[in-house]
């Protein structure tokens, strides 16, 4: 006896359901989802004119922002892409959330420079933005400008300092720079705030490698692998 939404209520239905899959990280159903929400958005527009249709119709562009991400997140770029662009093709009250998605995109496809632009869009929007500066701090690294990535990294970590990810690119920029006393400060930096963390463990062992501390490194790294060992007594 399942649910069967009316046409009244297929939007939102369509709407909860892929929200509770992308909060399971499942992006097919997702997917499947949204695209219904999208053709029921279409069929509304032809047909209803009403305001309570016009409210509906005015996510037109987000749910086409919904679906380019789940194409993201399962790799399909080109799909992602089709949508995404839809997605900005007009203003709407989540349009920024189009403008992460191709920063994203752009980084996946190893579209660095175009990825820089996006993110630079993000910030003259909104201002500081979490999302743009891992992709542009990224972007940076990859193109081989340092100092970029490092100032942009340093402002990531400003904004949000939890997150490994910021921390990981200056100790992989600083790997690169051959700064490896740096290394370790960033290392202890971020340990500061997660004691515990296995990307710290697994740079801790680069370093050792790099120092030519080869028994020392094959500890760590060993000892990161019986941490998530499912079978370890």
């Amino acid at each position: 006896n399942g649910f069967e939404p009316d046409e009244a209520d297929i939007c939102e239905y369509n709407n909860l359901k892929g929200r509770v899959y992308l909060c399971l990280m499942n992006y097919k159903d997702a997917l499947e989802c949204f695209l219904v929400w999208k053709n029921a958005i279409e069929k509304i527009a032809k047909s209803d004119k009403s305001k309570e249709s016009k409210k509906i119709i005015k996510r037109y562009e987000y749910v086409n922002f919904l679906i380019g991400d789940c194409y993201l997140r399962l790799k399909d770029y080109r799909n992602a892409r089709y949508y995404m662009d839809i997605a900005l093709s007009k203003e709407h009250d989540e349009i920024i959330l189009a403008y992460e998605g191709m920063c994203m995109l752009e980084f996946k496809e190893g579209n660095y420079r175009d990825c820089i632009e996006y993110c630079k869009r993000v910030i003259e929007r909104v201002g500081r933005n979490y999302v743009a500066y891992i992709y542009q701090a990224r972007s940076y690294y990859e193109l081989g400008m340092f100092d970029d990535a490092l100032a942009v990294a340093s402002n990531a970590i400003e904004l949000y300092p939890y997150a490994a990810e910021p921390y990981v690119i200056k100790i992989k920029t600083y790997i690169n720079l051959r700064m490896e006393n740096k290394v370790l400060e960033v290392i202890n930096e971020y340990r500061q705030i997660n004691p515990d963390s296995d990307s710290m463990m697994y740079y801790e062992a680069k370093l050792k490698g790099l120092h030519g501390k080869y028994a020392d490194a094959i500890a760590l790294l060993d000892k990161l692998l019986e941490k998530h060992n499912p079978n370890k007594t």
